[in-house]
């Protein structure tokens, strides 16, 4: 399993790294929202999935779609049921109203209405809403990292200024179980030798992935917190990692993994040859006072 998912993660940052030469149009492959109310007013909350259709089987994903940002508001991601098991780019939202996430998948999918992401969405105002994909890309899983092009569908529908029913809202989801960590490793960069990456398979059950965050050590200190995608590029000296995973619910798991074979190279050469060079500084100046007397 851990050399399966080393080969992967090497696969999806060659293939989110280098534009491949073979772009295809392909018949029966459908990316599109679903799941949304009937009617929808302002102050409604309710989640719409992304999903996708495919005829072939896909092992990495990358989506861009666009929403009025002066209508809908975006509260969250739920991820928990995606075919999606190494996110490469967790969601991110930008202020121009487009979003866009990444990811593959190690079993690779093929069929009707795989679930890529759940958005939860909040109707902040009365009007036209438009939900519209832009320079979506998927990647068949032939071996080639060949570049399919969906048939994207867009949504679009009304937001209400008045509602005579009860507002809608998001169902409770109970998660009091922390993200499960299923790999977590140092891996060599295929693209660049002297850097690293730091690869790793997270998932949970219950209300989803909301961030990743790591932390490095080089020589004896710890970096700051910073955000984490799949693989993290960290330098050839780093030999110890903090990882830290937080689901929507608050629930966190944290790991630390090595790679001693760095610290050794690094930072216990550095230290055992200052060590050698203040010893016989030490020496001389013990030579040169008993030289004075």
């Amino acid at each position: 399993m851990r050399k399966i998912t080393i080969i992967f993660l090497s696969s999806l940052v060659s293939i989110c790294s280098i534009f491949p030469w073979n772009v295809l149009a392909v018949t029966n492959l459908n990316i599109y929202f679903n799941g949304l109310p009937d009617v929808v007013a302002m102050g409604d909350s309710f989640p719409v999935k992304i999903l996708v259709d495919s005829n072939q089987p896909l092992n990495a994903y990358l989506v861009k779609f666009s929403f009025p940002n002066d209508v809908l508001e975006i509260t969250g991601f739920n991820n928990s049921d995606s075919i999606v098991d190494v996110w490469q780019s967790l969601p991110k939202v930008f202020e121009t109203g487009r979003v866009e996430f990444g990811g593959g998948s190690i079993k690779a999918f093929s069929g009707v209405g795989g679930v890529l992401m759940t958005i939860n969405l909040k109707a902040i105002k009365a009007g036209e809403v438009k939900l519209n994909f832009s320079d979506t890309s998927f990647y068949l899983a032939n071996g080639k990292g060949t570049k399919v092009l969906p048939q994207a569908k867009n949504l679009i529908f009304e937001v209400g200024s008045e509602s005579n029913r009860e507002q809608l809202t998001l169902p409770e989801i109970k998660d009091n179980s922390v993200p499960d960590v299923k790999y977590l490793a140092i891996i060599p960069d295929p693209l660049n030798s002297a850097r690293q990456l730091l690869s790793f398979m997270v998932a949970d059950a219950g209300s989803g992935i909301k961030e990743t965050t790591i932390r490095t050590r080089r020589w004896f200190w710890w970096s700051e917190n910073q955000p984490a995608v799949n693989p993290e590029t960290i330098a050839s000296a780093v030999w110890a990692v903090d990882f830290r995973v937080a689901d929507n619910n608050g629930n966190v798991s944290e790991k630390v993994v090595y790679n001693w074979r760095a610290f050794f190279v690094h930072t216990f050469s550095f230290l055992f040859f200052s060590l050698i060079i203040l010893l016989l500084v030490i020496n001389k100046l013990i030579k040169k006072k008993r030289y004075n007397k």
